[in-house]
């Protein structure tokens, strides 16, 4: 059985939702918004009405703690930091979850370590943080103890109808595979499942990604591990008397040519169809043997389809390694990235600067390959962010002027 990675043993070993009703050209425009230089970026970005796009950094943060991470807001080519993470209870290392906004302007996220709790992580001790930003001023709404209530919630948090935030743990909880939680808009937080009761994991063990709520109250996620005897990851629902159902378990097909090891947000469509990518299987040809990853549909009556398998193409350049969740538009065309592959050349053992790209009528069309010319970035490890004008926004994780990485736009 494959053992579960945590969030930062995946970064090392990788090398590192919003849907808006918008149709976007497959012409696009690439342009550097902004560079990082205290710290790189692996999150996507939200915005508020006015165009002011919000964001974390891993790394970066106060003085003397260069793995604690920031919060940052991005007003028109302008940067500035809402909040320095110390590495003590307020929290450290905010990872691949992007942050909610509530109607008045504050902020919500989770960082991975920090907090107080009794974890070692490899980064700053403790098991992980929820926190609110106010103007500059951070609150912890809760923080993981390292018991049942689950360690590193690394995925982000979905707000719901009444401020409730709700979120996943990659470890932790009753059974140690991991929690879906919920913290109500006192600061309580309930651990609302607790992956891993069942006979090897099969109800799914060790959520990355964040959750989708939909309008009955339905939560949707996947796991990186558990399902079937592969332990290959699932798709579930937990829905709102607890009870979770796996709605699909990976590597159903022989060599995983479905996709293995889901990550990232899922996107759902109207018809309640879901939509994600998988970090592992598929049908391409990379060096890994562990296949280049997918991108997926998971429709309404329980069947898997795999829209795209990367590194279909001769050396990858449709893309390798997708981490992030899909934007949808109104045309049902789907957007990410890849952090590999592509036509630009950077030095890693799988080759390509990282993708972005779009999928529609089940065609992978890459709209821009990233190269390793500042001050362009590379490594893109993040979920895109769509504007009224069809404009993608992303982050990367390298490259740009600082070689910290930056925050950049596709316009169409």
């Amino acid at each position: 059985m494959r053992k579960l990675v945590s969030a930062t043993t995946f970064v090392i070993m990788t090398v590192f939702s919003l849907t808006i009703a918008i149709s976007a050209s497959s012409a696009q425009t690439y342009s550097t918004v902004s560079n990082f230089k205290e710290g790189d970026s692996v999150s996507g970005l939200i915005t508020d009405a006015e165009g002011n796009f919000y964001g974390t950094t891993p790394r970066g943060g106060a003085k003397g703690c260069t793995d604690c991470g920031t919060v940052f807001m991005l007003s028109g080519k302008k940067r500035t930091i809402l909040h320095n993470f110390k590495g003590g209870k307020d929290g450290a290392s905010p990872f691949l979850g992007t942050l909610v906004m509530d109607a008045e302007g504050n902020l919500y996220g989770t960082t991975e370590d920090g907090g107080g709790g009794t974890c070692e992580n490899g980064g700053p001790p403790g098991c992980g943080t929820v926190f609110k930003v106010s103007g500059k001023t951070e609150t912890v709404l809760h923080a993981f103890g390292g018991f049942n209530d689950g360690i590193y919630p690394i995925g982000g948090l979905t707000m719901g109808s009444k401020g409730d935030l709700y979120g996943t743990t990659e470890g932790g909880g009753a059974y140690e595979g991991g929690t879906v939680f919920e913290i109500d808009n006192t600061g309580v937080e309930t651990v609302l499942y607790s992956f891993c009761p069942k006979m090897g994991c099969a109800d799914g063990a060790g959520p990355y990604g964040g959750l989708l709520l939909d309008g009955e109250g339905n939560l949707y996620g996947s796991t990186w591990g558990g399902g079937n005897s592969n332990n290959d990851g699932t798709i579930f629902k937990l829905a709102k008397s607890g009870k979770e159902t796996v709605l699909y378990s990976f590597c159903s097909l022989p060599l995983c040519a479905d996709g293995s090891n889901p990550i990232g947000n899922l996107t759902m469509d109207t018809a309640g169809n879901l939509y994600g990518v998988t970090l592992n299987g598929g049908t391409g040809a990379c060096i890994s043997s562990d296949g280049c990853g997918t991108v997926f549909e998971l429709e309404f009556n329980g069947s898997e389809i795999v829209l795209h398998s990367f590194c279909s193409e001769t050396g990858c350049t449709d893309g390798l390694y997708s981490s992030a969740g899909l934007v949808m538009d109104a045309e049902g065309n789907l957007y990410g990235t890849t952090t590999y592959g592509g036509t630009g050349y950077c030095e890693v053992s799988n080759g390509g600067c990282g993708t972005v790209f779009e999928v529609s009528g089940g065609n992978e069309n890459v709209l821009h390959s990233f190269t390793d010319v500042a001050p362009e970035g590379k490594f893109p490890y993040s979920q895109l962010t769509m504007d009224g004008q069809g404009n993608l926004y992303g982050t990367t994780s390298a490259g740009g002027k600082f070689a910290n990485g930056v925050i950049f736009k596709l316009a169409p």
